[in-house]
């Protein structure tokens, strides 16, 4: 069983609320409802996929979008919420992942990934259909983080 992990495109006026006072994410996260409306934004669903989908993409030549991804490494820019693991890109580091994911498609990371033997979490090898479970929604997730990069949002990470 997984954790699962969600991307939030979050406005900067928004963020500031949230740097402000971390329980705000309850509405964010959906955890409390009042004021739900306001705090509606952009998502995309992992859902458990998370660790396996960033892994491959820095495997496969993409190392700044795992490193800015991963919930593993510390977040200078981090944010606390109660049984949440967080993490947050700024505008900038979500431009640079656009940049680097550019030419990324489904049909070339797998490729890469196959060629390589990429592993998963635990060291074992990920088979080919598992592979492409797991970057099946890359065009999708790329065109999430182009609209969050265009319209200058923070991405957020919560993983539950």
């Amino acid at each position: 069983m997984g954790v699962l992990t969600t991307a939030y495109s979050v406005p900067p006026t928004m963020m500031k609320k949230i740097r402000r006072d971390n329980e705000w994410l309850a509405y964010l996260f959906g955890v409390e409802e009042a004021d739900a409306e306001a705090w509606a934004c952009a998502t995309f669903e992992f859902d458990k996929l998370y660790e396996e989908t960033i892994g491959i993409l820095g495997a496969t030549g993409h190392p700044k979008t795992r490193s800015a991804l991963d919930l593993e490494i510390p977040d200078k820019h981090a944010v606390e919420f109660d049984g949440y693991d967080i993490r947050v890109v700024t505008p900038a580091k979500l431009k640079a992942i656009t940049k680097e994911l550019e030419h990324a498609t489904a049909k070339n990371v797998k490729a890469k990934a196959i060629a390589i033997g990429v592993t998963d979490y635990y060291g074992r090898p990920i088979a080919e259909k598992e592979v492409e479970i797991y970057i099946g929604d890359l065009a999708k997730l790329k065109s999430f983080f182009e609209k969050a990069a265009e319209a200058g949002h923070y991405l957020i990470i919560a993983a539950a």
